[in-house]
């Protein structure tokens, strides 16, 4: 039977492709590929299972359990070796490019915070970290509103927000299915309804999930994007505000969702009525599916992360180049290109002019880097977290979050108690910052205040983070939009807001009053918190939180 279902799927798949090419046609020629390619995802939601050497995969939304035929498995190379492409195939995250790789065997998915599809799982108790999305072993991490990840497999997966509404959506469950390698798999809400009600225009499909339509009656279920990244091995996963990105061990960025600043690097247009003409920016400018940013053609790019409208990479040398609503990079810098030319990739220069850079983070204002030997280097984009739509203008380093003076719209280093120190990890939130020196202390700065710093004194510059961390070894930071995470190899520790319980901590007992401000680093509970999981990563969302452990 399952081989006649084969059969079935793959003439009425081929059918549907033609009918997209003969629609195509008939289309103009810049709509003929997105016929083909609406075409190609209806039929994959018509359908949404897959076949491996006749055997289906999948993955049970209730238990989290998976199964699969061992064929359908493709063949890795060990820990930290490369593939038969000869490329490296350890995974990355955002703030640890290049000084704690993932191995490639992968490690679990933990989630916790905000109870929705972003979590990656169902039931359980969403206050605390656990295991998420079964056994997947997921080298890559990433979290916004919707959340990334990139399996040890070499594929992607998204899940959670599709749109850019105010406050929040839905809780789960929500429905998660393999994919064949290179595929994404997504579920949640497809439209762009402004952020708090600032920032991008409302579009009914944003595309950051990757995928070019939902319709509203399935917004809950699954569903496959069509496979431009089939046969690609992704080290990385990285989530803007409605966009993503993907890293792959060859060095190449993909990108899809909206493209309002550019910040898809790339042309876009809308494979969904109405068909939108081709776009580098404007209010209506998005792409749902996954494309290559050509203009890298070339530059091998090993790491990078994302802001709400801008993204910056580096390539194998540690040069950073920057696009979107970024005006940090080109010459000079400190200066914004016109929204129609921000889609191009700028190169950074200035202070970081002959230094290799080994990892970066964004957050709403800024982004962060550390070098090869040890510095950190701070920018404010010029975006004032909402694509210059606020009222009153924000004016840059507002809340202290370079941790340094000079001018805040280039580059500039980040010194006072990080002197002499070498920085091996960095993180950006809303507008503030946290990093990890060698010796395993980590400092924060900006925030306007003691909640986001996780600190008392002054915000304006680093200062040593204490609480439940004191005198552990942190390897790991991550920025949320109102907290903070750090990370030992056994312990996860959370501050700031903790409304929707992104610090792991629990709820507290029955009739207890709720904990909403952590002014100072808290231990996480959970499974992560019986010290028997070695933690291999750290992310943190609008509203949630991630990790990568491993059994210790």
């Amino acid at each position: 039977m399952p081989y006649v279902r084969a059969a079935c799927d793959r003439a009425l798949l081929l059918l549907t492709l033609c009918l997209g090419v003969l629609g195509g046609a008939r289309a103009s020629a810049g709509h003929a590929r997105h016929a083909v390619d609406a075409a190609v995802a209806t039929a994959l939601q018509l359908h949404p299972w897959h076949l491996n050497g006749g055997s289906i995969d999948s993955i049970d939304s209730s238990s989290g359990s998976s199964s699969s035929s061992s064929g359908a498995q493709r063949h890795l190379a060990d820990s930290g070796s490369s593939g038969g492409s000869g490329h490296q195939r350890s995974g990355r995250n955002c703030g640890s490019q290049a000084t704690h790789a993932v191995p490639v065997a992968g490690a679990t998915l933990f989630s916790w915070g905000l109870n929705e599809a972003r979590l990656g799982r169902s039931g359980g108790d969403h206050s605390f970290p656990e295991a998420a999305l079964g056994d997947l072993k997921v080298i890559s991490i990433a979290g916004s509103r919707h959340s990334a990840i990139a399996t040890a497999t070499g594929e992607a997966w998204t899940m959670g927000h599709n749109d850019s509404k105010a406050g929040v959506g839905r809780p789960g469950p929500w429905a998660i299915t393999t994919a064949m390698p290179g595929e994404i798999w997504t579920m949640g809400h497809n439209d762009s309804k402004g952020g708090g009600g600032h920032g991008s225009p409302p579009l009914e499909h944003s595309g950051q999930l990757g995928r070019p339509r939902v319709e509203k009656g399935n917004a809950d279920r699954a569903a496959a994007v069509v496979p431009e990244l089939a046969g690609k091995f992704v080290v990385q996963v990285i989530t803007g505000r409605y966009h993503t990105l993907a890293i792959t061990d060859a060095g190449e960025v993909y990108s899809w969702g909206l493209n309002d600043w550019g910040q898809l690097g790339r042309l876009a247009g809308s494979s969904t009525p109405p068909n939108q003409a081709p776009c580098t920016a404007g209010p209506s400018c998005h792409c749902g599916i996954p494309e290559r940013v050509t203009a890298l053609e070339g530059i091998k790019i090993v790491g990078g992360s994302a802001g709400r409208y801008n993204n910056i990479v580096f390539d194998d040398k540690g040069t950073a180049y920057v696009w979107g609503l970024d005006g940090c990079g080109g010459s000079p810098g400190g200066t914004v290109p016109d929204k129609m030319d921000a889609w191009q990739p700028r190169k950074v220069d200035g202070a970081l002019e002959g230094k290799k850079i080994v990892a970066t983070d964004s957050g709403y204002v800024l982004w962060i880097v550390a070098t090869a030997e040890g510095g950190v280097y701070t920018c404010n984009t010029q975006d004032d977290g909402y694509a210059g739509t606020l009222k009153s203008p924000r004016e840059p380093n507002a809340g202290g979050e370079l941790g340094r003076e000079g001018s805040p719209c280039v580059p500039g280093q980040v010194l006072g108690d990080l002197q002499g120190k070498v920085v091996t990890a960095v993180a950006a939130g809303r507008e503030h910052a946290i990093v990890v020196t060698a010796d395993g202390e980590a400092y924060s700065w900006g925030g306007r205040g003691p909640l986001l710093a996780g600190r008392s004194g002054d915000h304006h510059v680093p200062g040593l983070l204490r609480g439940a961390l004191e005198g552990d070894k942190v390897l790991f930071v991550a920025g949320g939009e109102y907290f903070s995470l750090a990370a030992s190899e056994k312990h996860v520790y959370g501050w700031g807001g903790n409304n929707y319980h992104t610090a792991g901590i629990g709820k507290g007992e029955p009739g207890a009053k709720r904990t909403f401000n952590l002014m100072t680093p808290i231990r996480a509970g959970g499974q992560l918190g019986d010290g028997t999981w070695r933690v291999l990563g750290l992310a943190a969302g609008f509203q949630h939180s991630l990790a990568l452990a491993a059994k210790a």
